[in-house]
């Protein structure tokens, strides 16, 4: 309880009803956790600094709020680009979107499914403006482009 003294002391407030609480291992039963006299809410998920976690037994990186984010920031590009080059195109999609699905990367700890995840949203970018489908792969085509991969 030593910490609610050092908040009163440099008048730091909590909200209650904007905090709650995630456990990262399998309980059997979840304490009732409180601020001050307001019960706090337990959650599974949480986003810390733009990044999502799920609560489990390990934590885990959740990348759909970002592949989401970037999906959105790659159209928003090439609707506003319309009869600029491709190159150009691709240029700023690199410039703009790229970094919303790599941010933070080097901190997470993330395994080989979630990499491909991303992978594949980001080859789904260049399968837009080239016209490719699906099942084609853009590897070659980003390569002879020389641009990151």
């Amino acid at each position: 309880m030593q910490y609610l003294y050092y908040c009163k002391e440099l008048l730091l407030e909590f909200n209650a009803s904007k905090s709650f609480y995630a456990v990262f291992v399998t309980p059997t039963s979840l304490p009732q956790l409180c601020v001050g006299s307001d019960l706090l809410e337990w959650s599974s998920s949480i986003k810390y600094l733009g990044v999502g976690f799920t609560a489990g037994k390990y934590l885990k990186v959740d990348f759909v709020s970002v592949r989401h984010k970037c999906y959105t920031a790659c159209n928003s590009v090439f609707s506003n680009c319309y009869g600029i080059s491709e190159m150009i195109q691709l240029q700023l999609q690199e410039l703009y979107c790229l970094p919303l699905l790599t941010y933070a990367f080097p901190a997470l700890n993330v395994n080989a499914t979630q990499i491909q995840q991303l992978n594949v949203c980001w080859n789904c970018v260049y399968r837009k403006k080239i016209h490719y489908n699906k099942w084609e792969s853009v590897k070659r085509c980003v390569k002879s482009l020389g641009h990151i991969r």
